[in-house]
C-alpha cells in the first residue's frame, strides 16, 4: 500500500485546480489519517477475536482444570501477558522446551 500512496496523492493533487490545492491537500490528509485510525481499530478487533477463539480451543484441547481455565478466562484482556495461577504446578515437557516458537507450552504439555 505504501508504494501506491505517493503516486495516488500526486495524481489527485495534479487533477485539482490551482486555487483548490490547499483544500485538496487538507482533505487528502484527513482521509489518510482517518483510514489509518480505522485500519488500526479493525486490526485490533480481528486480533482480539482470533486470540479469544484460539485460547478457547486450546484450553478445551489441553483439558485444563477448571480453576486454571477460569483464571485465564478472567485475564483475556491481558492477551499474552496473562499469567498462570500459582497453584498450577504442571511443567513444560522436553519437546516443549526444544521448540523455538513457544506456543503455550505450559498448557499443551
Amino acid at each position: 500500500m505504501a508504494v501506491s500512496v505517493a503516486p495516488l496523492t500526486t495524481t489527485v493533487m495534479n487533477s485539482v485546480a490551482p486555487n483548490h490545492v490547499g483544500i485538496a491537500s487538507g482533505v487528502n490528509n484527513a482521509v489518510a489519517r482517518g483510514a489509518g485510525l480505522l485500519a488500526i481499530a479493525v486490526l485490533g478487533i480481528v486480533m482480539l477475536h482470533s486470540f479469544n477463539h484460539a485460547i478457547d480451543r486450546r484450553l478445551v484441547a489441553a483439558n485444563v482444570p477448571a480453576p486454571v481455565s477460569q483464571s485465564l478466562q478472567a485475564q483475556r484482556s491481558k492477551l499474552a501477558a496473562a499469567s498462570l495461577p500459582k497453584s498450577w504446578t504442571r511443567r513444560p515437557t522436553k519437546s516443549c522446551e526444544k521448540r523455538s516458537a513457544n506456543r503455550s507450552c505450559m498448557l499443551s504439555g
